[in-house]
C-alpha cells in the first residue's frame, strides 16, 4: 500500500510541516505537495476545517503520472468511484470497521482525475505559482508527431 492512510505517522509528520511552514509572516505563498505513480493525474486541497488554525499558505497536492502504463476502463471507473461521495463514504465505513484512526487533516479533489499519457507542469515566479496539464492525443496518421491537448489551463 502506497497510500498516505498506510503511514499515518509520517502523515501526520507531513501534515505538521506544511501547518508550520505556512505559518507566519515568512509564510510561502504557495507550498505544492508534488506526487505521482498512481496511473493519473488529480489536484487535491486540504481541509484545514478541523485544525486549529489555517495556515497563511495556499496548499495544493500535485500528483501526475507521466508515463500512463495503460489501463482498463474498469480501473479507471474504480478511480472515478474512489474520488466519487459515494466512494468516499465507503472509505469511512471501512476506516471505521477496521479501527483505524481519523487523519487530523483531510484532502478534497479539486481537479482531475485526468488519464492517459499527460505531462504537469509547475512554474513557480516569485510569489506565484501557474499548472498546466498537458496530455498527448492520438495523432490522425501513426507517422505524424502526437500533438497534446490542455486540460488544465495555467492559473
Amino acid at each position: 500500500m502506497e497510500h498516505w492512510a498506510a503511514f499515518p505517522e509520517s502523515f501526520d509528520a507531513l501534515t505538521d510541516l506544511i501547518a508550520e511552514v505556512g505559518e507566519g509572516a515568512d509564510a510561502p505563498a504557495t507550498i505544492s505537495v508534488l506526487s505521482g505513480d498512481v496511473h493519473h493525474a488529480y489536484i487535491a486541497e486540504p481541509d484545514w476545517s478541523r485544525w486549529p488554525r489555517r495556515p497563511l499558505s495556499e496548499v495544493r497536492q500535485l500528483t501526475c503520472s507521466p508515463v500512463h502504463n495503460s489501463i482498463h476502463a474498469s480501473i479507471r471507473l474504480g478511480f472515478r468511484f474512489g474520488w466519487s461521495r459515494a466512494g468516499r463514504a465507503l472509505g469511512r465505513v471501512f476506516t471505521r470497521h477496521g479501527r483505524v484512526p481519523a487523519p487530523r487533516l483531510s484532502w478534497r479533489k479539486t481537479g482531475g482525475p485526468w488519464f492517459g499519457n499527460q505531462l504537469m507542469t509547475l512554474t513557480l515566479q516569485g510569489r506565484t505559482a501557474g499548472l498546466r496539464l498537458d496530455q498527448a492525443v492520438q495523432a490522425p496518421e501513426p507517422h505524424l508527431v502526437t500533438p497534446l491537448r490542455t486540460s488544465w489551463p495555467e492559473v
